[in-house]
């Protein structure tokens, strides 16, 4: 009789574990979830590469409107 109620409750666990695994695993993009109930990111999205950096894809000595900014300390205005 023990053994049968132990095996019920592994077989109870075990229903358990997957749909917590199932839980886990939905996010935005395969659910009817909203975006902003995405709490963690397992994988970067498509477009997280090009949204990430800080410069812009027009920072390029070629671009209109390019700056090199003074390296040295020597080189740059003095303060007034």
């Amino acid at each position: 009789m023990e053994l049968a109620r132990a095996r019920e409750e592994i077989t109870r666990l075990r229903d358990e574990v997957a749909q917590l695994k199932r839980r886990l695993g939905m996010h935005s993009g395969n659910s009817s979830m909203s975006p902003s109930s995405d709490r963690f990111s397992s994988a970067p999205s498509a477009n997280a590469a090009a949204t990430s950096s800080p410069r812009s894809a027009t920072t390029s000595p070629e671009s209109p409107g390019y700056q090199q900014l003074p390296t040295q300390p020597e080189q740059l205005p003095p303060i007034v």
